[in-house]
């Protein structure tokens, strides 16, 4: 049965829970032209924190910190509190049982300024700040870095090191758990990954693990074979991963034992009984003592990119994106954040539902101002979705995509909440979109408007070749339309009390907007196409003209 919905475009973000025991998304967010997670980490008492960094359709970037129970419920969120057009939480660091850092950087203004470093210290139970710091952080090499370089962020029992990735020479910095600086110093050579182990700190190179206390002198190496990927540590081992193998060394760098795998995309978390490894297919479960103890199958969802990976004795989390296809709308690729959850033994897929966009129409398509080389344009679409998987959907997203320039689409998301069972389908009216391009001084350019269906809540999405499509609105927007505005001219502009549309067409009707949408004057010109507007306020205001030929949009300068 075919139901028809009318619904109002917005920016959303909504959260989703669902069991652990079910393969899904526990967490699925989108706002802003894109979002995504910067790092995780999971505390002793089973909590996991995490960092999302939100990119605005206004250029700005911001971040937030949460965190939720093994459940999925939220416990609580806070948001960066600084001045700055970027704002950015970097990583994340587990101090102690109770307590938490993060890294971050600001910049005032995008084109102007320096990336500023600051490292917070944050209770975990609430989130509450408890310390800051910027004084230690704000260094040439760290500001480019934290801008620019990827950094190696490794907690320990005297607070954090932090090593710079792809600089010359290869740096460590020592700070304490309030962010204050305690050493510097150079390692011998390259790195790939870093760790710690009791109160030392470890660092990877080809062919050897070197070992260094807290006044930054080598106190130990161990010789491995193949470069490490990742290593992994807690108060009673530490998990190298190299090649297709996870090596364990005791705290006093002896090999304990070693499990093959198939790496994958080899990502790695201690937690108190040993590590868990997810290699795109698994979740591995390895012993302090060296040992597999558990292998469940733990397939990725398609769209579904995994980033990081916490563990703790109660469940595993894998933070993320959750991406669309990519389309031909300047080839846009839209991405938000999302979390998926499991216990250690695994899960199933139990279920599965798949959103397909079936049919866009298009009414009501019109230029609404045009000049040499560029368009603006309107339309409403009906956009027509089918379930055709084998669980229902309670609500799901469609998305719009605005191309405001070349480099910086904007999405506007719909959201849906009336379900869809197996093989219903829906039309839903996305009302009078607007979008922009570049046309090059082209008299018939092409213009696409691109629609696409997402869904956060039981989102395994089992084919996403038909979430997406775009329809060509050029055989509803004629030359002759566009031309509508180059046949109207409003005068005089600036007016005062009144002004006159001067056209070689036939004017119907018009309509006056101010500068908030608000339509405050309507009706049909006299015999000399004349408006009057004496009693308006001083400012900008839209005028739409219905013609004989089709509607315009002109501004109008009201000065007194």
């Amino acid at each position: 049965m075919k139901t028809q919905t009318t619904v109002i475009l917005a920016f959303i973000a909504v959260y989703f829970c669902t069991s652990l025991k079910a393969q899904s998304f526990q967490y699925s967010k989108q706002k802003g032209t894109l979002n995504h997670f910067s790092s995780s980490l999971s505390s002793v008492e089973g909590a996991f924190i995490g960092s999302e960094v939100v990119l605005g359709p206004n250029f700005t970037t911001t971040s937030n910190l949460f965190s939720v129970n093994e459940e999925g419920n939220t416990l609580w969120e806070v948001e960066a509190d600084y001045d700055g057009e970027v704002v950015t939480y970097q990583n994340l660091v587990a101090i102690s049982d109770s307590t938490f850092g993060a890294l971050g950087y600001r910049i005032e203004c995008c084109d102007c300024s320096e990336p500023f470093p600051f490292y917070e210290l944050r209770r975990i139970s609430d989130g509450t700040l408890l310390d800051y710091s910027d004084s230690a952080l704000n260094q040439e090499a760290m500001q480019t870095s934290f801008f620019n370089q990827e950094l190696k962020v490794s907690a320990n029992t005297w607070g954090f090191s932090i090593v710079q990735f792809g600089v010359e020479p290869t740096t460590a910095y020592y700070f304490s758990q309030q962010g204050e600086a305690l050493n510097t110093f150079e390692l011998e050579q390259g790195f790939e990954a870093v760790g710690d182990l009791e109160g030392d700190f470890i660092v990877s190179s080809a062919n050897v693990l070197r070992r260094y206390d807290e006044s930054g002198i080598k106190v130990d190496s161990v010789e491995v074979i193949g470069l490490p990927t990742t290593i992994s540590s807690n108060n009673q081992s530490l998990a190298v991963l190299i090649n297709n193998q996870v090596f364990v060394y005791s705290s006093q760098l002896d090999l304990l034992g070693s499990v093959s795998v198939e790496a994958g995309l080899g990502l790695m978390s201690d937690f108190e009984g040993g590590f868990a490894l997810y290699t795109g297919e698994d979740i591995i479960i390895i012993s302090n003592e060296g040992e597999m103890v558990g292998q469940n199958e733990f397939v990725n969802i398609q769209g579904f990119e995994p980033s990081h990976m916490s563990a703790n004795s109660d469940g595993i989390f894998l933070t993320g994106s959750k991406v669309s296809d990519q389309f031909s709308f300047f080839n846009i690729r839209h991405e938000y954040s999302a979390y998926r959850a499991t216990t250690h033994g695994g899960a199933f897929q139990l279920w599965n539902s798949d959103l397909e966009i079936t049919e866009v129409t298009v009414e009501n398509a019109a230029v609404t101002s045009s000049d040499e080389f560029s368009l603006s344009f309107s339309s409403d679409l009906w956009v027509t979705v089918r379930n055709s998987g084998t669980f229902p959907v309670s609500s799901f997203y469609l998305n719009f995509v605005d191309a405001f320039g070349i480099c910086t689409p904007e999405i506007g998301h719909l959201q849906v909440n009336d379900g869809l069972g197996n093989g219903d389908e829906m039309t839903v009216l996305f009302s009078d979109v607007e979008g922009f391009l570049f046309t090059g001084g082209e008299e018939n350019p092409p213009v696409e408007a691109c629609v696409f269906v997402t869904q956060p809540d039981l989102d395994i999405d089992i084919n996403r070749d038909n979430d997406s499509e775009c329809i060509d609105l050029s055989p509803f927007l004629s030359v002759s339309d566009i031309a509508i505005e180059r046949r109207i001219n409003l005068f005089p502009n600036p007016a005062t009390a009144e002004f006159r549309i001067e056209s070689d067409l036939l004017i119907h009707s018009y309509q006056i907007f101010d500068a908030f949408g608000r339509r405050i004057q309507e009706g049909v010109v006299n015999q000399g196409n004349l408006v009057e507007i004496e009693n308006f306020p001083n400012g900008i205001f839209v005028v739409k003209i219905t013609t004989d030929k089709g509607i315009a949009t002109k501004k109008v300068v009201v000065s007194h």
